[in-house]
């Protein structure tokens, strides 16, 4: 039988195991973990971390230790039970299994918290202006609003500006730690992957692809998270401000979007075309690192035969090629900064122009408030949204991709016995006879196998074993022949071919 393998040393404790697996580095328990509520709304825990930072520079021991969902194992763990749920839920309802899903599942219960954060979020940005509005109302010469009134829309206008920043923080940092959880976990599966690939498998792909994984498409969850409730809050955002801005300026608030509407489409063929050239990166930077890799693994050659220029000018064209595709994706992506900035004042340039056809006086509560209003719904609307789908995208193709190598054979370990020179150990205990290892009769005739075999003690039970046999033995003689190593006259290839067949 084979030997079992040993156990890993580990550490005595959990400092010596963080301080091995921060090479050594001693770091800090994570405030965050015992902080309270408050604490962590206003992100008081990680006040002394900036006086230090004040007073003297930091160093990797100032450092925290992650959170206990942040550490790799127990990321990569929770996404593996996801992933797994979703194949047996894909494979009952006879579909394929999706990843996207399954993350999504995984992390339904922190996304669901930080979309309730955005959604408080902007209605206490749609409130805001309506306090503005009235404040303003006080210091016309035909005000019905009393002093008392005008404190009140003032204590309004500020208790919503700290609200808007008390929630605003928190469900950033939220999306982002949920990034992260993916990030590690993504990274861990592909990891776990690349170590359990079979040979065939692993003609398949190239080390080049693996190392793109890791470097490129799992950064895309850092970012995608933040801007991913944007794209269903923003259609809601949208009729509300409507509906408050119809009630300050009448139709003109259809004018002002119907700019925003002549600028969605074009957004989003742009969030399209990006996720398209996202596409067209990762294909040609697999290339590109797949090559490398063969050149570095044959640089000795390359030297000898003085290849290097010939390698040179394949490596530059294939980085040329990568480098058209990112330029146009940067593109797309000043494209969708240029239409955001001068968008609010198209927009209010449009409903300032119709109200004013519309003969009504031009006063300054209607026009103000429209104004803070329409500033409001660009944000999360001109940029966020289309950002939104944008990295949406980038995130889907990167989620493809690496469920495209989650979705590759895995080694399948054999339970094989060590080869010996004279005689193999034979595990002769599960057929009821003695394990004893014993000298082998070298070819030898059958019947001088049956002579030896009847003077055992167990005679009926008596295994033989054959060394160096040949095709051209075939001789029956015996019940059950045990193979020592039949496929090591054929390459990897063929004879998990012939085993699996």
């Amino acid at each position: 039988m084979a030997a079992p393998e040993k156990e890993p040393l580990q550490p005595k404790d959990g400092k010596e195991k963080g301080n091995a697996r921060n090479g050594g580095v001693k770091l800090k328990p994570n405030p965050e973990r015992t902080a309270n509520f408050l604490s962590r709304l206003f992100f008081w825990y990680i006040g002394p971390l900036f006086i230090y930072g004040y007073r003297r520079n930091l160093e990797p021991s100032d450092m925290f230790e992650p959170l206990p969902e942040q550490e790799s194992r127990a990321a990569t763990e929770e996404l593996r039970k996801g992933w797994e749920n979703e194949q047996k839920t894909a494979k009952t309802a006879g579909r394929p299994p999706s990843l996207m899903k399954a993350m999504l599942r995984t992390y339904r219960g922190s996304l669901s918290w930080c979309g309730l954060l955005l959604f408080l979020e902007e209605v206490i940005k749609l409130v805001q202006p309506l306090f503005m509005g009235r404040l303003i109302r006080y210091f016309r010469f035909d005000h019905p609003l009393t002093a008392q009134d005008a404190y009140i829309a003032a204590a309004g206008v500020a208790i919503t500006s700290a609200l808007v920043a008390t929630v605003h923080h928190p469900y950033f940092y939220g999306l982002q730690k949920i990034g992260l959880r993916v990030k590690v976990a993504a990274s861990g599966l592909v990891t776990e992957k690349g170590f359990g690939l079979s040979s065939a498998a692993i003609r398949d792909t190239s080390v080049g692809h693996m190392v793109n994984l890791l470097s490129t498409d799992v950064t895309k969850y850092d970012m995608s998270f933040i801007f991913f409730h944007y794209i269903w809050v923003s259609p809601l955002i949208v009729i509300g401000y409507s509906i408050v801005i119809y009630q300050q300026i009448g139709v003109a608030a259809i004018a002002g979007f119907a700019a925003y509407f002549l600028l969605f489409p074009i957004q989003g063929l742009i969030s399209k075309k990006m996720g398209q050239f996202r596409h067209g990166v990762a294909a040609r930077s697999d290339k590109r690192l797949s090559v490398m890799t063969e050149i570095l693994a044959g640089i000795r050659l390359i030297k000898m035969y003085s290849w290097e220029d010939a390698f040179s000018d394949i490596v530059k064209h294939l980085r040329h090629n990568e480098l058209q595709m990112i330029r146009k994706q940067a593109s797309c992506q000043a494209l969708l900064m240029g239409l955001f900035w001068p968008s609010s004042k198209l927009v209010i340039l449009f409903a300032a122009i119709a109200y004013f056809v519309q003969g009504e006086l031009m006063l300054a509560e209607p026009i103000f408030v429209a104004s803070a209003l329409f500033h409001a719904c660009r944000l999360p609307v001109m940029l966020f949204l289309p950002l939104g789908i944008a990295m949406f995208q980038e995130a889907r193709v990167s989620t493809q991709r690496i469920q495209a190598f989650l979705a590759l054979e895995d080694f399948h370990p054999v339970e094989r016995k060590p080869e010996g020179h004279d005689n193999s150990e034979i595990p002769m205990e599960r057929l009821g006879a003695s394990a004893e290892r014993k000298p082998l009769i070298r070819n030898g005739q059958s019947e001088l196998t049956e002579q030896w075999c009847e003077l055992q003690p167990d005679n009926p039970k008596t295994l033989v074993e054959l060394s160096n046999y040949s095709s051209s033995w075939a001789r029956p003689n015996a019940d059950i022949y045990l193979l020592d190593d039949p496929l090591s006259a054929v390459d990897a290839a063929v004879g998990r071919f012939i085993f699996d067949k």
